[in-house]
C-alpha cells in the first residue's frame, strides 16, 4: 500500500514521495528429514509487515521529451506464524515460528517522448538490489532450532518499453519488458524456480472528472525454460512457468 504525494514545482519539474506499507503471507510445505518416517512433513504459515519510502522526480527537457527517476528503499519483513508437523511428534518443534526477508531496493530511470499530441512512448531501466536476499532462515521458537537455505541472489535489472494513446477521457496503453533473473543456476528450486522472462501488457485508464481516475492493466509473463544440474538443494531438472498479472489503480487529483 503506497499512498504518494506529488508536487509540481514549475512547468518543467515535478517531484513526489510516498510512504510504503508492505504486508504479505506465505505457506511453505516441505518434507522433514526424519530417518524413522520418510513421509513426515512440516507446514509453515507465516505473515509479515514492513515499512519503507519512495521518492522521484520528472523533468521536461522540451515539450516533447521528459526524463524521470525514482527510488524505493529496501524493506525488511519479519514474519511470524506457526509450524505444524505431520505426524505431530512431541520431538518436533511444533508451534511458534519466524523468518525474515529483506526486500530489494529499486531504482528507475526513464525517458518519454511525444511524437504527436495524443501519443507518448517511453523506455525505462530498473535496477533491483536482489543481493539483499542471501539466505532464508526459519527459526522454531519451541527449541530455538533453525533451518537455513542459501539463496545468494545477484543484483539485476529490467528493461521496459511502452506507449500510451489518449482519446478523450480514455488512455490506452501497451508495453513490453525484459527481466533478468537474480537466481543463480545452482540455487534454482521449486520454491521459486525463477528464470529470465519477457512480458507483454495492455491497459486502459479513464478520467471520470478533474478529481477521480481509474486504471486497469493486464500482463502476461513468459519465463525462459531453464535446465539446471548440480543444484545446492538437489532439485535438478527442467523448469517451465508463466504468470498472469492484473492491476487496478484509483487516483484522486487535487
Amino acid at each position: 500500500i503506497s499512498p504518494p504525494i506529488a508536487y509540481k514545482i514549475n512547468d518543467e519539474l515535478s517531484v513526489g514521495a510516498g510512504f510504503n506499507y508492505v504486508t504479505g503471507t506465505a505457506t511453505i510445505k516441505r518434507v522433514v528429514s526424519d530417518p524413522f518416517d520418510p513421509h513426515a512433513k512440516v507446514t509453515l504459515d507465516l505473515s509479515a509487515k514492513g515499512y519503507g519510502f519512495s521518492a522521484g522526480a520528472i523533468y521536461k527537457i522540451t515539450k516533447e521529451i521528459s526524463v524521470g527517476a525514482s527510488y524505493r528503499n529496501s524493506v525488511k519483513l519479519d514474519a511470524k506464524g506457526t509450524a505444524n508437523f505431520d505426524p505431530a511428534r512431541t520431538t518436533y518443534p511444533i508451534g511458534d515460528a519466524g523468518a525474515s526477508l529483506e526486500l530489494p531496493a529499486t531504482a528507475f530511470v526513464g525517458v518519454a517522448y511525444k511524437p504527436i499530441e495524443n501519443l507518448e512512448v517511453e523506455a525505462d531501466y530498473q535496477y533491483i538490489g536482489w543481493s539483499s536476499y542471501d539466505k532464508l532462515v526459519v527459526e522454531f521458537k519451541k527449541d530455538g532450532s533453525i533451518t537455513e537455505s542459501p539463496k545468494n541472489y545477484r543484483n539485476t535489472y529490467i528493461l521496459r518499453f511502452g506507449g500510451e494513446y489518449t482519446m478523450g477521457d480514455f488512455q490506452f496503453r501497451a508495453g513490453y519488458l525484459l527481466d533478468r533473473t537474480p537466481v543463480k543456476a545452482k540455487y534454482v528450486e521449486p520454491l521459486l524456480p525463477d528464470a529470465n522472462r519477457s512480458g507483454a501488457n495492455l491497459g486502459v485508464g479513464y478520467k471520470f472528472n478533474e478529481m477521480f481516475s481509474a486504471d486497469v492493466a493486464y500482463m502476461f509473463l513468459k519465463f525462459d525454460q531453464r535446465k539446471v544440474t548440480g543444484t545446492v538443494e538437489n532439485f535438478d531438472g527442467t523448469y517451465n512457468q508463466s504468470a498472469n498479472l492484473i492491476g487496478i489503480n484509483i487516483g484522486i487529483h487535487y
